[in-house]
Formats: structure tokens, sequence, C-alpha cells
């Protein structure tokens, strides 16, 4: 028989059991038992309200890697971003740093990097409409199309000039079988294009509002946003007609090249920066592959689509607002 046995049997039988050290006392008789506390996780870093100030370093890689690209040689630039990427504190240059690795990631196939790389500094910085944006474009990418619709709304909502998401996430409802949802979102592209074009064709619009819609539509191949472009070169403000100009360089049309070349020629004396803009922009439509069949949007729009309010799902670009990119 154990020690420990025998000395139990020999104790007498009254006798309380000895109490061992340092244990907490028991609560009194009807008391609840204090629970014993959870092990509390370490706190997620907080996410800033703005960014913090660029380093010089950064300022630096991101140059570096801005000239690298420029020269084509996007192995200098990945290097460049990934340091960029890496580095602290949490700028705008880290953030737009980052966006260009992941667009490199993505032309390189590697969509889980890109992905990662996003959503590795997203937590952190404040919330940022192009990072949702490319961060849509990579989950889409990666077939994550419910993660990449949330995407794309948020980068609408922080930018409702990103107008191009509309068209995104109604091409992913249709691929999920959604076809409500997909006309429901193709007609808020439509929409929003006939509202930000009519402020481009307002002459009372704040000339800054019309830069943005200007940069909007330098990234949409739309006959009703091309068609605005054109009446902007019109504009009482040079820096509309010029941005404009270069936007059409973009997405304008060979039926538009004529009516460039005349506008170039007329300004040439009193503009000559307006007058070369128009010509570039009238070159580099002619040496553009034709790819009308790809335009997206309505061909012509001359009231809201439907009888729909233009206003009801477009935000208004805000004079003092953030970049339409």
């Amino acid at each position: 028989m154990c020690l420990a046995l025998v000395w139990a049997c020999d104790r007498p039988a009254t006798a309380p059991d000895p109490a061992p050290v340092n244990a907490t006392p028991a609560p009194p008789e009807g008391s609840p038992a204090k629970p014993t506390p959870d092990v509390v996780p370490p706190a997620e870093p907080a996410r800033l309200v703005e960014f913090q100030p660029a380093s010089a370093e950064q300022d630096a890689l991101l140059l570096a890697g801005k000239k690298a690209l420029d020269a084509g040689d996007d192995a200098a630039a990945q290097r460049a971003f990934e340091q960029l990427a890496a580095s602290g504190p949490i700028s705008g240059t880290r953030a737009s740093g980052t966006i260009a690795l992941a667009d490199l990631y993505l032309d390189q196939g590697k969509v889980e990097t890109a992905v990662k790389v996003l959503t590795d500094l997203q937590p952190l910085a404040p919330p940022h409409a192009e990072l949702a944006y490319v961060l849509g474009r990579a989950q889409k990418a990666g077939g994550q199309r419910e993660a990449a619709i949330f995407s794309y709304r948020e980068a609408l909502r922080l930018q409702p000039l990103l107008l191009q998401a509309h068209i995104e996430i109604g091409g992913m409802y249709g691929e999920l079988g959604e076809a409500d949802l997909a006309a429901k979102s193709f007609l808020a592209y439509e929409t929003a294009v006939y509202r930000y074009a009519k402020i481009l064709e307002d002459a009372d619009a704040h000339p800054t509002d019309k830069l943005k819609i200007c940069d909007a539509f330098s990234f949409l191949p739309d006959d009703r946003a091309g068609q605005a472009l054109l009446g902007a070169l019109q504009d009482k403000h040079r820096d509309v007609q010029f941005a404009a100009a270069e936007a059409l360089g973009e997405v304008g049309t060979r039926p538009m090249v004529p009516q460039l070349r005349a506008l170039a020629e007329t300004t040439k004396v009193d503009d000559p920066r307006l007058a070369a803009a128009l010509l570039q922009s009238a070159t580099r439509i002619e040496t553009s592959p034709d790819d009308d069949e790809d335009r997206i949007g309505p061909k012509t729009l001359d009231a809201p689509p439907d009888g729909t309010d233009a206003d009801a799902d477009a935000g208004t670009p805000a004079a003092d607002g953030g970049d339409a990119k």
C-alpha cells in the first residue's frame, strides 16, 4: 500500500484536508465563483486615419521604381517596389509602391503574391480607393469573385469616379448567375457616366471637378464619355481643355481625329501646348488597334436610361477630394 494511502487512512475522520500552499480561498457558500479570466490576444495594429509622412528613402525608392518602369526594366522596378512595400512608415508613397508592385505581380501571373502584398498593407493603411480597386482586380484574377465584388464596392464608396468598377461587378455577378444584380450594376455604370458627362459639359461646374472627370474618363472606352471629352475641348478653362485632349488620346476613336487636328490648327498660335496635345492624341488614336467592339457603356445616351434618376447611384467628385485614379 502506498504511503499516501496509509497516511490518509491513519488521519482522524474529522480532520480537514490541508489547504494547498498559495491556494485561492473558496468563495462563500451561495456566491458565484469568480471566472478564470481568458487569455487576451495581442491587439491588432490600429488602422491609420491618414497616411504618415513618407521618409526620404521611400521617396527615393518610388522614384527609382518609376524610372525603371519608364526604361522598361521591370526587374529593377520590382526590386525597388519590394523594398518600398516592406518599409516604414505607412505613407502614401508606400501605398503607391505597393500598388505598382501588385500590378507587376499580376502581369507575371503571380496572383496570390499580388493579393498578399495588398492585404498585408490594407489593414494598416487609411481607407484607400485605388488600393481597394487593385485588390479587387487581383481577387478577380484569382477566382475570388465575392471578395472581389466587396473590394470593388469599397473602391466605389471611397471614390465614385472609379467607374470601371461597376462593369467589373456586373460581369462577376453575371458569372455567378445573378442576372438581376448584374443588370443593376451595368445600369449604375450608365447612370454615373451620364451624370458625370453632364457635369463636364456644364459651363458653371467647378474646374477641379471637371479635371477629375477628365482623368476618370481617360480609362473608359465609352462613347458617351468620349463625346463629353470632345465638348470639353471648348471649355473656358485651359487646364480642362488640356486634360480633355490628353484623355482623348487614351479613349478617342478614329472618327474624332479630323476634329482634333482641325482644333490643333486653330489653336497652335494662341495655345501651342494645347495644339501639341491635340496632335499627339490624334496620332495615338490613328496608331492604336481598332478595338471599337470592346467599347463599353451606351453608344448614345442623351437622358438617364429607362427613366432612372441619374443622381441616384453616382456621387459628386468633391473639389478637394482624392485622386480619381
